[in-house]
């Protein structure tokens, strides 16, 4: 099961209910006093609010994919990520010009990286085909957490 699969992020969110239910259930049970009974409701709560959290993170991944998988989200992963060039078949994105880094080996895109000026094409009357963002593509394994390349936007 991938990280971004349907099937993990069902399996969070069920656990996390059924951890819930399970608090709910076993309170009055827990609520005498003695270490026993406090340390079973501190334990309730800290796994359901984690099991509750990687749920809602399973979910945010799935969405905006700051992880593709588990490899990367445990920063074991080796391979170069992949940049998509849209510039090439795509007449809604155009590359408009491109920057060299102020680093060390920043003549070489390969090494350095390189800031690429885009345009993106919209529908309706507020397209006015100028440059809208800039789009920091770095291809060095130093910029990313975990070796992969993404772009940056700013």
């Amino acid at each position: 099961m991938g990280l971004t699969s349907t099937k993990v992020l069902v399996l969070a969110v069920v656990v996390a209910v059924a951890l819930f239910l399970a608090t709910v259930l076993l309170w009055p049970r827990l609520a005498r006093g003695g270490w026993r009974s406090v340390t079973g409701r501190v334990g309730l709560l800290l796994v359901t609010q984690v099991t509750l959290f990687a749920a809602v993170g399973l979910a945010a991944n799935r969405s905006f994919l700051f992880y593709g998988s588990w490899a990367d989200l445990f920063g074991q992963e080796q391979g170069m990520g992949v940049v998509v060039d849209h510039a090439a078949g795509s007449k809604d994105v155009r590359v408009v010009g491109t920057q060299a880094l102020d680093v060390p080996g920043g003549g070489r895109p390969e090494v350095g990286g390189q800031i690429q000026k885009v345009v993106v094409a919209g529908s309706g009357r507020r397209s006015s085909r100028r440059p809208m963002c800039t789009c920091r593509r770095s291809t060095s394994r130093s910029g990313t957490r975990s070796g992969r390349s993404r772009p940056r936007w700013y």
